[in-house]
């Protein structure tokens, strides 16, 4: 489902899939429940330690191995608390 809010400078898909995180600090993976994305971030749910500002790798998969996996790195914009864990709001790097 696609959701526009003025607020944001791009569409948001709305979504639940798994995806996984590196801290590019210390170089922990761990699976994230994705929430939603869009061309300028995503949010997911993650039961790891993280603040904002970290620095992280995203990586989600297609739904077919002929889809190459979407990887971009980018920072911790904020955590907050929500329905399934820590709800961590982030940016892409241009």
């Amino acid at each position: 489902m696609m959701q526009y809010d003025d607020r944001r400078g791009f569409m948001r898909l709305s979504t639940e899939t798994s995806a996984s995180i590196t801290h590019l600090g210390n170089q922990s993976t761990a699976e994230v429940k994705l929430v939603n994305l869009s061309a300028g971030g995503c949010s997911f749910y993650t039961g790891i330690p993280l603040a904002a500002d970290d620095k992280l790798e995203f990586v989600v998969h297609g739904a077919t191995d002929s889809i190459d996996p979407l990887t971009k790195r980018g920072h911790v914009v904020r955590i907050t608390k929500g329905e399934q864990g820590k709800l961590v709001a982030f940016e892409f790097e241009d």
